[in-house]
């Protein structure tokens, strides 16, 4: 099984993204050179006691969505359909964070389409938290940012915890 990783958040919290979900992230890694992109939403919940956010889990590419090596679009029927469903079953508890994909590059950096895609769906999307967290999984590391809703964008860093 795969280990947790933490990011520091603004302030004193804590983002983990659980090990189930870093073994799910890594196995869509675009290692090949023929590896299209991947992507989906991101699931999690806010542990109240502490504010920590917990990512338990991500949805993945679907056959609707659009992979290529350098896009994914995800198509948002689908993907809406499970978070629904997870908001229902953890009796209001578990929500969607925000957007995960893939870049063909060892540590990933977000190009001008994602940030304006972020600061895009910061104001369009119906948010959970205050924030939108986006994961980029590169072949070597896993990356994650928060567009807050004046649209700055943050990059977290790994915790030491």
């Amino acid at each position: 099984m795969c280990k947790a990783i933490r990011f520091k958040l603004p302030g004193n919290g804590i983002l983990q993204i659980n090990g189930d979900v870093i073994k799910e992230l890594s196995m869509f890694k675009q290692i090949e050179s023929e590896s299209t992109e991947a992507g989906g939403v991101i699931l999690g919940r806010i542990l109240k006691e502490t504010n920590h956010l917990i990512i338990d889990e991500i949805t993945t590419p679907f056959k609707s969505d659009i992979r290529k090596r350098f896009y994914f679009k995800r198509r948002k029927e689908s993907h809406q359909k499970i978070v629904d469903k997870r908001w229902k079953e953890s009796d209001k508890t578990e929500n969607y964070f925000g957007e995960w994909h893939t870049h063909a590059e060892d540590n990933p950096t977000p190009s001008y389409v994602d940030k304006d895609d972020w600061k895009r769906r910061v104001k369009r999307d119906k948010l959970f938290l205050d924030f939108l967290v986006s994961i980029i999984v590169g072949r070597e590391s896993i990356e994650v940012w928060l567009t807050d809703e004046n649209e700055k964008i943050i990059k977290l860093k790994k915790a030491n915890v």
